[in-house]
Formats: C-alpha cells, sequence, structure tokens
C-alpha cells in the first residue's frame, strides 16, 4: 500500500507559516523536486540524490539542493546529517522571520 502523501492534503492556512517539503529522487533530482515545489505549493523542497552509495539512505553524510518558490536554487555540498539538519533549520528560521 502506497504512503499517503501529505504535502498534497495540506491547504495553506491564512496564516504565514512555511511549508517544507523533501525530494528523494534517484534521477533528474532539478527537474522532480521543481515539479514537487510547482504541485504540492511548499515554500521550499530539499532534494537529495538518493541513488548514490556515499550519500543518502545509507550513508551518515549527505548533500541537498533546495529549490525555491522565489527560484532560487541553493547547493549544500556533502556534509555529515546531523550538521546539514541543523543549517536547514537556520534556512527554516530565516524564512519564517521574512514571511
Amino acid at each position: 500500500m502506497p504512503a499517503r502523501d501529505i504535502l498534497s492534503s495540506l491547504v495553506r492556512p491564512k496564516k504565514n507559516i512555511l511549508i517544507a517539503g523533501f525530494a528523494a529522487e534517484t534521477e533528474s533530482l532539478s527537474e522532480n523536486a521543481q515539479k514537487k515545489l510547482r504541485e504540492k505549493q511548499c515554500d521550499v523542497i530539499i532534494g537529495n540524490d538518493v541513488s548514490g552509495m556515499d550519500t543518502g539512505l545509507e550513508s551518515d553524510d549527505n548533500e541537498l539542493v533546495l529549490f525555491f518558490r522565489n527560484g532560487e536554487i541553493r547547493a549544500m555540498p556533502r556534509e555529515n546529517k546531523f550538521l546539514l539538519a541543523k543549517k536547514l533549520v537556520k534556512i527554516f528560521d530565516q524564512l519564517a522571520e521574512k514571511s
């Protein structure tokens, strides 16, 4: 049974909140992540290529690409997942302050 698509079920409330999604992709990361960004009406999609063995699901490290609603794309080079998560929290905090 496929997992429920939580992002698609979200309704953007009248209050300003940040909606962030993740796109774990094995091919066409940029294209697929940007499609999810538009279709699911997110503020940001965090994309990662999970096809390799040295990053992603089977590793303590990862590298990410952030796709923002305003068209900005920001690469986050390979790093420990814990450190990447801390950086994501800072980015989310900055985005929330702007809204």
